[in-house]
């Protein structure tokens, strides 16, 4: 047999089962590997290897002796979980030798490389085979999940290992292959799927009318093609039964490995990304609190979750660890014996942050449990305590699955979003919300890949290190030190920013690409088409990649930025503040607006967004969207309070005159020096806080791509509002009734 294997020109795939004694020996060898879990099994059968993370030590070492044929990247795992060793033909061997030396991961990975993973090596952000095939694995288990989820909202599992069962949707096939399968104008999904769409030109040949594979194991396999046509057709029935685990649970005292068919595990009240930062301790009634702050990606809502203690977190690591044993393995802080109430708050300020980044770990680690950590019946569960703990519940009806919050207040950008002017723009508008979030879904489970996650938790923890002993000497240096040291520090931080950011489109573009062709992004397609097209269509998977990385990076840093900024930038901003205050009550001829350019409103839908978007927003990338939507709303009001026809020009060049929105009137025109006084009115009215701090803040970490351009234009618009303010001389205004343009 092994002659025939050698001497064959095709590849030839043997499965290795758990039991073989050179593969036993190396897997237990690195049991104790990093975030490597291995699920020991029974004997002289075929043992179920998870794998969640890193297992790089395991493939690396194996180089170069008999074993070194398991394939590095894209090795085959059979459905109980088997690794597949893939032999090679002569042939083959001598053209993978031929083409080793091009490449860090060329050789037996061959072409199976994801983008992503490439340019992590490119980057020497992973060295080894071994660090690509546990990337790869990891990227593979999320997009299955993933794609399970959110065909189906639920999660099908093999009833004696909970391995995750293989399904198959229509719509997940690229639109060529699938017009044949499907009517473009009927999906099932009610949202849009983040995942790329599959290559294949049809649905499998043992796959039923739910789209479940009918073969649940070997034995389930070789007993139909024993039984005879009616005897099958039952089978299948019963095997894609859908079968909740809590109903069936209690219904049945047999454990799970015992009931017949599958478990499904229901998701439709999971959110799908839930980023989650623990931003501020203080000290309550002796105890130590800690400000808790959500942002939910599907729905584009950011809260404070309810104030928590420690007994809360270790009240619901209690509850949870009941449901799921595999908690018990989350690290999780102790404060130890005889530190009680009145003594909690009296701890060390390094003891506290220490808990706090413990605590927040822990709360990240349970957010991505359905992603990362071995399936369990009880995840849904688990998932359901995890938020109410953060003050969220999700509303279900007939026809929606909506976020409702917990007695929180939410700034939601669709709240002030920039209203269309054609009619079939809402429908465009919705679909690029749409493509915009599943992108950013992507990029957060890409950040749930332990190597993004050690980076950025690495740059994290050296940035806050670094404030901490600069703070030690705030007292005994001057504001213009100040500044610059704040200036270098968001300089760090920018580069930070932009390097993780090209990494993400250099190796996510190919799968954006793949998304934004779906189905459910058909309103797009003639946007998308083009060079002009291509330019809209990368410039919103860079939106939406800017917008995740923000979440991960400038977050836990806001603290530390808004220190710096807030001491530097003091005077200014009590100057500014004290001017604003004083303008707040000028009607609008003092500003020289003219008087057939007033607003009856006063502006005040533009200072509503100025005041939400600008001054309550976390993220710099949404401050800066809603400047460009008060921008806009400036001209939608006035049409609409002046009776005007509106349209906005393509951008012809970089030119203000271009940039500009072009107003199209039978009369008076909206010039960009009109626009500019009645946005400095609507600045002040907006009553935004520390706006000098706010400005550098904006300027330094803005998109790089977006310096120039519609946004660039209207952050330097905002700029000279602000400047305009601050340099304004009300003892002289006030004497010569000035003019302030």
């Amino acid at each position: 047999a092994a002659k025939m294997i050698m001497n064959t020109p095709d590849p030839v795939v043997v499965h290795a089962r758990r039991n073989d004694p050179s593969v036993t020996a190396v897997l237990k060898e690195h049991r104790n590997v990093r975030n490597a879990l291995i699920e020991q099994g029974g004997e002289g059968g075929s043992q179920p290897l998870n794998i969640n993370q890193s297992i790089s030590q395991v493939w690396n070492e194996q180089q170069g002796s008999p074993e070194s044929s398991f394939v590095a990247s894209g090795a085959d795992i059979g459905e109980e979980g088997n690794i597949a060793r893939k032999i090679n033909s002569p042939q083959q061997t001598k053209h993978m030798a031929e083409t080793s030396n091009q490449s860090t991961f060329s050789g037996r990975s061959g072409p199976i490389v994801h983008p992503f993973v490439r340019a992590l090596a490119q980057k020497r952000l992973i060295r080894t085979k071994g660090e690509q095939t546990m990337i790869l694995r990891m990227m593979n288990q999320f997009t299955e999940r993933t794609r399970q989820w959110e065909s189906t909202a639920s999660l099908r599992l093999n009833p004696k290992n909970f391995d995750l069962r293989p399904h198959f949707d229509l719509n997940d096939l690229a639109k060529s292959n699938s017009s044949t399968h499907i009517d473009g104008n009927n999906i099932r999904r009610t949202y849009a799927p983040s995942t790329p769409t599959l290559q294949q030109t049809g649905p499998p040949a043992n796959c039923n009318s739910e789209g479940y594979y009918i073969r649940g194991s070997e034995h389930d396999t070789a007993a139909m093609e024993d039984d005879d046509s009616s005897s099958v057709k039952s089978r299948r029935q019963r095997i894609s039964a859908l079968s909740y685990p809590a109903s069936q649970v209690r219904q049945s005292r047999s454990p799970f490995w015992e009931l017949e068919g599958d478990v499904f595990i229901p998701l439709v009240g999971v959110r799908k990304a839930l980023c989650v930062r623990i931003l501020n301790t203080f000290t309550d009634n002796d105890r130590t609190a800690y400000t808790i702050w959500v942002y939910d990606i599907e729905s584009g809502k950011e809260w404070y979750a309810p104030v928590r203690y420690y007994r809360d977190f270790k009240d619901l690591r209690t509850a949870i660890s009941r449901l799921s044993q595999a908690i018990a393995q989350v690290p999780f802080p102790n404060v130890g014996w005889g530190v009680w109430k009145s003594k909690e708050a009296s701890e060390s300020v390094s003891a506290k942050e220490l808990r706090c980044k413990q605590l927040e770990v822990f709360i990240r680690t349970l957010c991505a449990m359905v992603y990362r950590a071995a399936l369990h019946p009880n995840v849904a569960e688990v998932a359901v305590h995890l938020q109410s703990f953060l003050g969220c519940d999700t509303c279900i009806d007939e026809n929606n699955v909506s976020l409702q919050l917990h007695m929180q207040v939410a700034v939601n950008e669709t709240s002030y979003a920039h209203r269309s002017f054609e009619e079939d723009d809402e429908a465009k508008a919705n679909a690029r919300l749409q493509l915009k979030r599943s992108i950013q879904r992507y990029t957060y489970r890409l950040f749930l890949l332990s190597t993004l996650d050690d980076l950025v938790s690495q740059f994290v923890d050296a940035a806050k290190a670094k404030h901490t002993e600069e703070m030690r000497s705030i007292d005994r240096r001057g504001r213009v030190a100040l500044k610059e040291n704040a200036m270098a520090d968001l300089k760090m931080i920018q580069d930070f920013l932009d390097q993780l950011q090209e990494l993400i489109m250099e190796g996510g573009t190919e799968d954006f690409i793949s998304i934004s062709k779906r189905y459910n992004f058909l309103s797009l397609k003639q946007a998308m088409e083009g060079n002009n097209g291509i330019t809209y269509r990368d410039q919103l998977f860079r939106d939406a990649v800017r917008e995740q990385v923000e979440l991960e990076v400038y977050v836990p840093l806001r603290s530390i930025i808004s220190r710096q900024l807030v001491h530097g930038w003091r005077n200014d901003d009590r100057e500014m503040q004290f001017k604003m205050e004083v303008l707040r009550h000028r009607p609008q001829s003092y500003f020289k607006i003219r008087p057939n350019h007033q607003s009856p409103s006063e502006w005040r839908s533009v200072s509503k967004i100025l005041h939400e978007g600008v001054g309550r927003s976390t993220l710099p990338c949404a401050k800066l969207r809603a400047i460009v939507d008060a921008s806009k709303e400036v001209a939608r009001l006035y049409t609409e309070e002046h009776n005007q026809s509106i349209s906005y020009n393509v951008f012809a060049g970089l030119s203000p005159s271009n940039l500009a929105p072009n107003i199209e009137t039978q009369s008076d025109a909206l010039s960009a020096d009109d626009f500019l006084p009645i946005f400095i009115f609507c600045v002040v009215k907006s009553q935004i806080e520390r706006p000098c701090a706010l400005c550098v803040l904006l300027r330094t970490l803005c998109d790089p791509s977006k310096r120039i351009g519609e946004t660039g234009y209207y952050l330097a618009s905002f700029e000279a509002a602000i400047a305009h303010i601050r340099e304004l001389d009300l003892a002289d205004a006030e004497a010569n009734n000035p003019t302030l343009i």
